[in-house]
């Protein structure tokens, strides 16, 4: 087990201390040194290189990016207010191929200002558990268990279960450790985050199957997709 910043979870996880990351961006003579706490996430990475380089975003992808530019706070002096009803969704996606469609809520969380929204339990089917996932791992952990990757001895904290009934929610900042579950008290942020998340699902899901997925043998790690899996012709001398 290591130090995670007094953050719950690890990596494999869904919770704070699995998916939270420092990003550094570094200009000299141009940004002071300062530590930024908005919510980020890569998708901005593109956006933020385009808009500091006046380089136009490709008419391909102007309509399908996701994501904003970090100029203004990297170029403010002070901590500024910057898309406050950002949401973020994020996904483990690990399962064995062929059981994609039972782990919707299977280790998924949404993010907006400081609140995270979670679930983190196996995906409740029978089949699946009989594979080396996850899912398994998560099992083993509702049942006492308390080692798991990148968490010996302390699994019932970093892979805590949640309930499978309905999300948990807290603040991240006032509670990076997770444990003061707040969806009584603010059910219509459960509602509207709950609504988001059911869209981002419908919306991804297609994509995501029609581009491999759920290929391959559940007993193996997933394939890619045919058309990666190719082999790249060879340059010619």
């Amino acid at each position: 087990d290591v130090y995670n910043a007094n953050m719950r979870g690890s990596k494999c996880t869904a919770w704070e201390g699995g998916t939270r990351a420092f990003s550094f961006w570094r200009w000299p003579g141009k940004w002071k040194p300062k530590v930024i706490n908005n919510l980020t996430a890569h998708l901005d990475i593109l956006p933020t290189l385009c808009d500091l380089t006046d380089s136009p975003v490709p008419s391909s992808l102007e309509n399908k990016l996701e994501g904003y530019s970090l100029r203004p706070l990297l170029e403010s002096s002070k901590p500024i207010e910057w898309n406050p009803k950002r949401i973020l969704f994020h996904h483990v996606a690990r399962w064995p191929s062929g059981f994609a469609k039972s782990h919707k809520y299977a280790m998924a969380g949404v993010r907006q200002g400081n609140h995270l929204m979670l679930r983190s339990h196996d995906c409740g089917n029978p089949e699946c558990l009989q594979y080396m996932s996850q899912c398994k791992g998560l099992r083993i952990v509702s049942q006492g268990n308390k080692n798991m990757t990148y968490a010996h001895g302390t699994a019932q904290y970093h892979w805590g279960v949640s309930p499978r009934e309905h999300w948990v929610l807290f603040d991240v900042k006032k509670d990076p450790g997770c444990l003061n579950d707040l969806s009584q008290e603010k059910p219509g942020l459960i509602t509207t985050l709950s609504v988001a998340y059911e869209k981002w699902w419908d919306n991804t899901f297609p994509e995501m199957m029609a581009k491999g997925g759920d290929l391959g043998d559940p007993g193996e790690r997933r394939k890619m997709a045919t058309r990666n899996n190719k082999k790249r012709p060879k340059n010619k001398k």
